[in-house]
């Protein structure tokens, strides 16, 4: 059974050939991209319907789980935040919705992704992976998806990405889809590492390796951006008057 899905996986990559490839080191999707932007009157979006894949629904959760995970089994994005006062951002992550089934082999992808993901400062370097990541023994990869990650190549590149926040599904309620909103960033590079969060698929992960396809959607704020509330500006105008009020009784 473990070989056969180990073989639909491989037909699948060489089929479908997504912007990431599952079953790949270390290759980020960079979100600040001409081709995935539009704005509004204040923000940048940059949104990815259909991202990559990776094998499974459990690398987030086994990433999660204190024994770490395997770095193959999630989904790398990055993206800069270049504004000096730094930006606020809305992020979800979400299932593409694709399913591709061959006539011979049957389902090659689906489409019940339950994402979650993590955010980092820094980057890893380009085609990281475990093999040269320092894994300690007892760990069972190089990504931890609720601390700091380090990672290395096989060219003597290495680097750690630093934990900033996560978002996690519901084990009661899983979605197909996840979000962070309102999230203040200061001006710098930043990773998100995405996968599967489901725990059952986690606790039998040789049963679950079809390929779970995503999408990203980035929204940039920038500080200077930001509107004052109408309440602020009726807060200070009241300030303004208390202190003219005051300065008119001591010259009187």
């Amino acid at each position: 059974m473990k070989n056969l899905l180990l073989t639909l996986a491989t037909i699948s990559l060489t089929t479908l050939a997504p912007i990431q490839e599952a079953s790949a080191h270390v290759s980020y999707l960079d979100l600040i991209n001409p081709a995935f932007k539009t704005t509004n009157a204040q923000s940048s979006i940059y949104t990815v319907n259909s991202a990559g894949e990776f094998l499974g629904n459990f690398g987030w959760a086994d990433a999660a789980d204190g024994n770490w995970g395997d770095s193959h089994h999630g989904g790398w994005a990055k993206f800069d935040i270049t504004n000096a006062d730094g930006a606020f951002i809305d992020l979800s992550v979400f299932t593409d919705g694709k399913v591709v089934i061959h006539p011979e082999f049957g389902v090659l992808k689906t489409s019940d992704l339950t994402p979650a993901f993590t955010i980092y400062s820094g980057v890893v370097p380009d085609l990281a992976f475990e093999e040269f990541s320092n894994v300690p023994a007892d760990k069972g990869g190089a990504w931890n998806a609720l601390g700091n990650t380090f990672m290395g190549n096989d060219e003597g590149d290495s680097g750690t990405i630093t934990y900033l926040t996560h978002v996690k599904q519901d084990q009661n309620n899983l979605q197909n889809n996840i979000a962070l909103n309102n999230y203040w960033l200061a001006q710098g590079t930043y990773s998100v590492v995405l996968g599967g969060d489901s725990a059952l698929a986690a606790a039998n992960p040789d049963d679950d390796i079809t390929p779970r396809g995503w999408g990203i959607k980035l929204t940039v704020t920038d500080v200077a951006a930001v509107p004052v509330p109408a309440a602020i500006w009726l807060m200070m105008g009241g300030l303004m008057g208390l202190l003219g009020l005051q300065k008119r009784k001591m010259v009187a």
